[in-house]
């Protein structure tokens, strides 16, 4: 009799429990590695969201 003691990932493929997590830390990192690289060739693009978002208020008041 043939007794089936791997489940179908262990056939597949090699499988690493908690992958998950490694994806999230890889993400994590690559968005900070692309900080450092817009902050090194001062492309500021952060910091020009935020002075949009800073200006947005002071518009709805020159309306009033």
């Amino acid at each position: 009799m043939l007794t089936l003691t791997t489940s179908a990932a262990e056939e597949c493929c090699v499988y690493t429990p908690g992958w998950e997590a490694w994806g999230w830390l890889i993400a994590v990192i690559a968005l900070l590695v692309l900080i450092l690289i817009n902050e090194m060739l001062g492309l500021n693009a952060l910091r020009g969201i935020k002075k949009a978002v800073l200006e947005t208020p002071t518009r709805q008041q020159a309306r009033m």
